[in-house]
């Protein structure tokens, strides 16, 4: 048995998606583990521009702190977007969190459909990268992994982007 937190840490800019100016961003989708239930995430959007890093938060950033046994697996699937249109996130987000506890077991394709359905209800947002990684109970004490994704060059807009995530056990 041993305890496994992970949690977003921070988010690094290099270029936008729109090339008007600044990105809202934010992260969907869901923590899903050998044995239990799934649990949506669904990160508050973010501000962010050419060069910038900005912090997640606090009530946010833990996407996942629990007891695991050693023979579990715990797997991330999460989606960036660019948000289009300014929504009623208040609304939004404890619907998405309420049908990914009801779905358990949502692997990439159900978590990117029932986020689309529910954005499509206000604006398709820009999807500007995927993460889709098993995260094993025993390893080192703690990692901090990487997820980066852009796009260049092969539309109107580009971006490139960072975010830092941490994976603690114990």
């Amino acid at each position: 048995m041993a305890h496994l937190r992970i949690n977003f840490v921070d988010v690094t800019c290099s270029a936008t998606e729109d090339p008007m100016g600044s990105d809202t961003f934010y992260i969907a989708g869901a923590v899903t583990r050998s044995k239990g239930k799934a649990k949506g995430v669904l990160t508050s959007p973010i501000a962010i521009t050419d060069g910038q890093t900005k912090t997640f938060s606090p009530d946010e950033a833990v996407v996942f702190d629990e007891d695991v046994s050693d023979g579990e697996i715990v797997t991330l699937v999460f989606h960036a977007y660019e948000e289009e249109v300014s929504k009623d996130w208040s609304g939004l987000r404890p619907k998405f969190l309420r049908q990914v506890q009801e779905k358990n077991g949502l692997d990439s394709e159900n978590i990117q459909a029932l986020l689309g359905s529910l954005v499509r209800m206000i604006d398709p947002d820009d999807r500007l990268g995927t993460l889709k990684v098993v995260i094993p109970v025993k390893g080192k004490p703690q990692e901090n992994p990487v997820w980066k994704f852009a796009e260049k060059g092969l539309s109107v807009s580009s971006w490139d982007y960072a975010v830092n995530y941490r994976i603690t056990r114990s």
